[in-house]
């Protein structure tokens, strides 16, 4: 287990908007079709497991030094992110490109109000531009699946599920590497997260129903919210990942992000029970929100 530093309190920020995890969260382009690459794959509630309803719709964003949004009083310790140098483009072509590494995540943050997508290493056109923050004021964040010396390859934050484009330097000029990653299994109803081969927490979730399943797929967490109730539908902590439901299409005025988030209902853990959402325990998910960086990759099989 990782041990943490003391406690510190950090600067707050506090945005208004629809808190719609429907699965959780917020923020989301669709792309235009053409360029950007793809790869589709109980008791009841008041509340779907997404978003609060009208009138509980305020959360804090919080951010740290390191500009990643996370737990309001507790810092990432120094270990758990290398922070790397901006890369810089180099005059040659697209044919040195190299895969990320299978044991490492490298996470990139725009430093440009918009983000220019391209659909391959040397497209001279963009196919959709994304918006930095997102509409949570979390930094716009993507984790990359390559590199070439001119561009990195990303999974991007938008539907499709699996959409990836090209993203040049210049517009995400921060890089991390960790080596952080979440399993998600539905079946086994269980989440899993490792960094390296050390198992930082292992246990039982909620997930989404029959009706309205939690899509598999390869996602990251794109922000960190912290409902304004904690003892409410979503615990102390939700993650908004780079999915989206399948099915829902919105919730009380917000989108179809996928979630990770803690409940007020403990007694449905390990049931098919949620809209899409991925509910596991307060106790665990204050836990991930100590430690877990922006860009951390979630895998959800079945």
């Amino acid at each position: 287990m990782m041990r943490f530093r003391r406690p510190i309190l950090l600067t707050l920020l506090v945005a208004t908007i629809a808190f719609g995890l429907s699965s959780c969260s917020s923020g989301g382009s669709t792309a235009s079709s053409s360029g950007v690459s793809t790869n589709n794959q109980s008791t009841p509630e008041t509340t779907p497991s997404g978003r609060p309803a009208t009138g509980t719709n305020t959360v804090a964003v919080v951010t740290t030094p390191q500009t990643q949004v996370q737990s309001q009083i507790v810092e990432t310790p120094p270990e758990a992110l290398s922070i790397q140098p901006t890369a810089q483009p180099a005059p040659t072509l697209a044919t040195d490109y190299q895969p990320a590494p299978a044991n490492e995540s490298t996470v990139l943050e725009a430093t440009v109000k918009t983000v220019h997508v391209y659909a391959s290493a040397t497209s001279g056109a963009t196919v959709t531009t994304l918006t930095n923050p997102l509409p949570s004021g979390a930094p716009l964040t993507f984790l990359v699946d390559g590199q070439t010396s001119t561009r990195y390859k990303v999974l991007l934050p938008i539907k499709p599920n699996g959409s990836t484009g090209w993203l040049d330097p210049a517009e995400v000029g921060t890089k991390r590497a960790h080596a952080y990653k979440i399993v998600v299994e539905l079946a086994a109803h269980r989440i899993t997260v490792t960094n390296g081969n050390q198992i930082i927490l292992s246990e039982p979730i909620g997930v989404g129903k029959g009706s309205t399943p939690t899509p598999n797929g390869r996602y990251y967490i794109k922000e960190l919210l912290k409902p304004p109730n904690p003892n409410g539908a979503y615990g102390p902590y939700a993650y908004g990942l780079s999915g989206f439901s399948p099915i829902v299409q919105n919730f009380n005025g917000g989108d179809d992000t996928i979630g990770i988030h803690g409940t007020d209902h403990p007694e449905l853990i390990g049931q098919d029970v949620s809209h899409g959402c991925i509910r596991m325990s307060n106790t665990g998910i204050t836990t991930l929100a100590k430690i877990l960086p922006l860009g951390t990759p979630v895998i959800v099989k079945a």
